[in-house]
C-alpha cells in the first residue's frame, strides 16, 4: 500500500465577504482539550476524561495590497467594541474555509472554520534599506473548525 502525503504550500483561503483571499501563509488549525482526572477508591490509575476545549488562533499573512478587506473588517469591530455605529451584535463574525488544493489546481481537501474575526491587524514594519515588500497579517479568532 502506498501512502499519500498532502503538500503544504497550495492552499487558498475563503472568507466571507472577501473580494480576493490570497495568502503567502496560514496558520494552523488545531484544537486543544483540557483533562480532568479524579482517583476513586485509593485506586493507582486515576480516571482521565476530556475536559475544556480550546482553538488556537490562526494568522494569515500577505503582502500588503491596495485590497480593503483586511482593513474594513477591522474597523468594523473596532467601532462595535467602541460603541460606534450601531448595538453590538454578531455581524462582525464571519466564516471561512482554508482550502488544500492537489497539484493540477483542482480542490483536494477543505477545512471550513467559524464565528472568526479579527483579534490582530499588522501592516508590517518599514526599513529603507530593504528590498523587500511589506507584508500584513491578520490574527483571527476562530469559534471552531471542521475537516471536510
Amino acid at each position: 500500500m502506498s501512502i499519500s502525503y498532502d503538500k503544504k504550500y497550495a492552499f487558498i483561503v475563503e472568507i466571507d465577504g472577501f473580494a480576493r483571499a490570497a495568502f503567502k501563509t496560514c496558520g494552523e488549525l488545531a484544537i486543544e482539550f483540557g483533562e480532568s482526572s479524579i482517583r476513586e477508591g485509593g485506586k493507582m490509575i486515576p480516571h482521565k476524561e476530556p475536559a475544556l476545549a480550546s482553538i488556537p488562533d490562526i494568522t494569515l499573512t500577505r503582502g500588503k495590497s491596495n485590497d480593503k478587506d483586511f482593513r474594513d473588517w477591522t474597523k468594523e469591530v473596532c467601532d462595535m467594541v467602541a460603541g460606534v455605529g450601531g448595538t453590538p451584535g454578531d455581524e462582525y463574525l464571519k466564516n471561512g474555509a482554508i482550502v488544500q488544493l492537489d497539484r493540477d489546481g483542482s480542490e483536494k481537501r477543505r477545512y471550513p472554520f467559524y464565528k472568526a474575526w479579527p483579534k490582530r491587524r499588522s501592516v508590517g514594519d518599514w526599513d529603507n534599506d530593504s528590498e523587500e515588500f511589506q507584508i500584513e497579517s491578520m490574527t483571527l479568532s476562530i469559534g471552531y473548525w471542521e475537516e471536510v
